[in-house]
């Protein structure tokens, strides 16, 4: 994405990794 700043592109980058990792716990416990 453009015109938003560095910090919000990490902590979205930081957030999808977050939930990446919530989603691949959940299918473990579910599997």
């Amino acid at each position: 994405g453009c015109g938003g700043p560095p910090v919000a592109a990490a902590t979205r980058e930081q957030l999808q990794a977050r939930i990446e990792a919530i989603r691949i716990l959940q299918r473990e416990l579910t599997a």
